[in-house]
């Protein structure tokens, strides 16, 4: 469990990032600013879940469901908790989408990445 005290801090800022009222910030030039900031938030946790998996000795394809898996599963949750549990925030499935998004490149981007590098 000690391998994964990073991703428990991103994971808990994304939780609490994600259900606080927040101020509307209006920026006029930037379209799409909040599926940007999905995209962006999910491709950092995945990237700090990537490595917090890397010293686990499991095959590569159980560590790709991992690194995949539990953020996509933890967007979808949260995503409902805004709409269940929360008056000033409500599920969107492309919220949804934009997580998965930066999801996939984050994991594609690392693993391209560490394809690269032999270890020896």
């Amino acid at each position: 469990m000690h391998h994964f005290w990073k991703s428990i801090l991103v994971f808990g800022a994304v939780f609490i990032v994600s259900i606080v009222r927040t101020p509307t910030v209006y920026l006029e030039k930037i379209p799409f600013q909040d599926k940007l900031a999905h995209i962006v938030l999910y491709f950092v946790l995945t990237a700090i879940f990537f490595f917090d998996l890397k010293p686990l000795n499991n095959s590569r394809q159980k560590k790709a469901i991992f690194a995949i898996g539990i953020p996509f599963f933890y967007g979808c949750i949260i995503e409902l908790w805004q709409g269940v549990f929360t008056n000033h925030r409500s599920a969107d499935l492309y919220d949804v989408l934009a997580n998965l998004t930066g999801i996939i490149s984050s994991f594609v981007v690392l693993s391209v990445v560490f394809t690269g590098k032999k270890t020896k």
